[in-house]
């Protein structure tokens, strides 16, 4: 998974982590999920994708993840992507973050 902000023509890499393929990963009714509670790939902790409600959260914390630098400046539009091993990609953008502070970003894609 990886988060991208762009100002104007200038796009920059935010965070990128990796869910790496085995165990972790399950299939749910509604999608799928991966656990890593230790959070040993890049601090992913958790990730669960809903294919039926098009949703996708992620819980991303620890020593292993280097979070962007808050808060974002010149008000960027944001793209987190989401790819899978045989090239499929999902992703959403946020054109309006509705906080973007030096703790916090959030946002509610468009």
């Amino acid at each position: 998974m990886c988060a991208y902000a762009r100002v104007g023509t200038e796009s920059r890499l935010l965070f990128e982590v990796l869910a790496p393929e085995g165990a972790a990963w399950q299939r749910t009714d509604g999608g799928f999920s991966y656990q890593d509670l230790a959070g040993a790939s890049d601090g992913l902790r958790s990730l669960v994708m809903r294919t039926n409600q098009n949703r996708i959260r992620a819980k991303v914390r620890g020593m292993e993840f280097q979070p962007p630098m808050l808060p974002l400046t010149g008000d960027p539009v944001i793209t987190v992507q989401l790819r899978n091993s045989v090239g499929s990609c999902w992703g959403a953008t946020y054109s309006k973050p509705s906080v973007n502070s030096r703790t916090r970003l959030h946002a509610r894609s468009d």
